[in-house]
């Protein structure tokens, strides 16, 4: 498969905030709503966090997809889902495109429970940490500091044929105008995929993280009426032998897919150009 880079890209913009004038009317209208769902989703979650290790992975589906689903009402975020194949929603690997971290709520409701990667930084985040951490994720180290390990944790994983696993190819967050140069680990395992594309047709939630802040972030998507968004399952795509022996081959076909599916071009850049990536390693290595 022929893969064509667009020469000149830039995944890393934020369009301009809506003034407060305009936001701040609709942010406290909505107050009474956002609270209730807000506490009704983090109250399943505090119950059921505690008890993952002792419950069935039934159970397990149950309380991320409600909690998740709380959460999504709680920030207005109205879901369009296209569905290709039923069975691409049996693989154990998914691979999104990534836009905000709104993303993993959208996949957490709709699939249930899932391991995912996650960014280091997540642990910090208040509340949120503790919702990432019970889905027992894969943690991702930037910088000098980097830890290795992780493809063989996700080998070791998928083998084992427990639980579903998301990992998000570009390794960052993008604006969405793009399709980012994919890191080749989720490829490594030769295991067949189902490729998302998230679509968000009027406000791109992208975070910046030199930009704003997760504060920030979250008024912004709470200020709106409402935000469109749409998931779409690709069919579920089996590597051939030479992409299994070949993990970029099959990462930059898969690429190829989305951004087919999609319509947006394939980007010249990856995760080391990003402004998160800047931010993750300032934070592990402070003195360089």
């Amino acid at each position: 498969m022929t893969v064509e880079t667009t020469l000149v890209d830039d995944p890393f913009s934020v369009e301009p905030p809506a003034p407060w004038w305009k936001t701040l009317p609709v942010f406290i209208l909505f107050l009474p709503w956002t609270s209730f769902f807000l506490v009704l989703g983090l109250l399943t979650g505090f119950i059921f966090i505690p008890l993952f290790p002792y419950i069935s992975l039934g159970w397990k589906d149950w309380s991320a997809s409600f909690c998740n689903k709380c959460l999504l009402i709680s920030i207005r975020m109205k879901v369009e889902t296209q569905i290709d194949d039923p069975k691409a929603l049996d693989a154990k690997l998914f691979l999104p495109t990534h836009t905000c971290l709104f993303e993993s709520l959208v996949l957490l409701a709709q699939l249930g429970h899932f391991r995912p990667m996650a960014a280091e930084f997540t642990k910090k985040m208040p509340i949120f940490n503790k919702f990432t951490h019970s889905l027992n994720p894969l943690y991702v180290t930037r910088g000098k500091n980097a830890k290795g390990g992780l493809v063989d944790q996700l080998i070791a994983s998928l083998e084992e044929g427990k639980y579903r696993h998301v990992i998000f190819p570009e390794g960052t967050y993008s604006n969405g105008k793009h399709i980012l140069q994919f890191k080749s680990g989720a490829f490594v395992p030769g295991h067949p995929v189902t490729p998302i594309a998230f679509t968000y047709p009027e406000y791109t939630p992208f975070w910046n993280r030199e930009e704003s802040t997760f504060g920030v972030q979250l008024y912004r998507i709470l200020s709106r009426w409402y935000t469109p968004v749409k998931i779409h399952y690709l069919p579920l795509y089996t590597p051939s032998e030479e992409e299994r022996q070949n993990p970029r081959l099959f990462a930059e076909n898969v690429r190829q897919i989305l951004s087919t599916a999609t319509g947006r071009s394939l980007s010249q850049y990856d995760v080391k150009d990003s402004p998160n990536y800047r931010v993750d390693t300032k934070k592990s290595n402070p003195s360089s």
